[in-house]
């Protein structure tokens, strides 16, 4: 009976100082560890517990690494056009404002509330997204009818009437493009058409500032610079302000590679953002 009862006080001690010690002289699994030492001090008596006991009081504490010194730092968005139109309408936390910041953009025809609402197309509230599709959609049957109805006109016009009908579905083509109520093979499209028209109306109509004009920044879209500068240099002979056409030629000489073009030009252009881009190239 004595032998059994030191067995168990054995196997109690082994149990305990185990307990208190496989956390400080074995890594790993917790199970593992505590196994580990149980066996040493069940099989080894006496010594093995002395001996564990002093590796474990002079092994070296794990300090806690120091935290890496972090400072958050707000990155300003550059001021621009596109960070106003974000900031105006889909980060406003109210549903409501950005529901009344698209209404607003009804009676508009301009590229930016074009942009504002298919940006619309992706806010989380479903309201929000229907209103920027439906408005998106009535802008678009807009210019589709007005297109149609030009369309019917020249079919039934007279010889004398082609001209100024060409030129007007040519404006109206560029107007669907530039706009953004186009894209992808629609846009070309479009374009082509534009362009079509174009050489119609100044087939009928050779001196027509307005129509070269046109022309010079359809190729420009349509990235030909050479037939593009043609067009505009065209325009400027017939009447075209050279201040006016000189960023769509710098443009062009952009595209060909031509930097040293690109400076000359821009300094007949004026307006504020042109003087940006003269700053830039000066």
């Amino acid at each position: 009976m004595t032998a059994e009862l030191l067995v168990a006080l054995h196997l109690l001690i082994s149990a305990c100082a185990a307990g208190l010690l496989h956390r400080k002289l074995l890594s790993g699994p917790p199970g593992w560890s505590f196994a580990l030492v149980f066996s040493a001090a069940l099989f080894v008596p006496v010594l093995g517990l002395l001996g564990m006991a002093a590796v474990a009081l002079h092994a070296p504490r794990d300090e806690p690494l120091p935290e890496p010194d972090c400072i958050l730092t707000r990155i300003p968005r550059p001021p621009g056009p596109a960070n106003e139109a974000r900031g105006g309408l889909r980060c406003h936390p109210d549903r409501k404002a950005r529901i009344d910041a698209l209404a607003a953009l009804r009676g508009r025809t301009d590229p930016r509330a074009v942009e504002l609402l298919r940006r619309g197309l992706r806010d989380s509230e479903e309201d929000v997204r229907l209103l920027a599709h439906s408005l998106l959609e009535s802008k678009s049957r807009a210019a589709c009818r007005a297109i149609d109805e030009t369309s019917r006109s020249l079919r039934d016009a007279s010889p004398s009437q082609e001209g100024a009908l060409h030129q007007r579905l040519a404006f109206q083509h560029w107007e669907v493009a530039r706009l953004g109520l186009v894209q992808g093979e629609c846009l070309a499209h479009a374009l082509a058409s534009a362009r079509g028209h174009a050489l119609s109306a100044l087939e009928k109509d050779p001196g027509s500032h307005p129509v070269h004009f046109l022309l010079g920044q359809i190729e420009l879209r349509l990235e030909d610079p050479a037939r593009a500068e043609a067009a505009l240099a065209r325009a400027c002979e017939l009447g075209v302000s050279r201040a006016v056409a000189a960023p769509y030629l710098a443009e062009a000489a952009f595209l060909r590679r031509r930097v040293d073009l690109v400076r000359a030009r821009l300094v007949d252009a004026r307006g504020s953002a042109v003087a940006r881009v003269r700053s830039y190239w000066g």
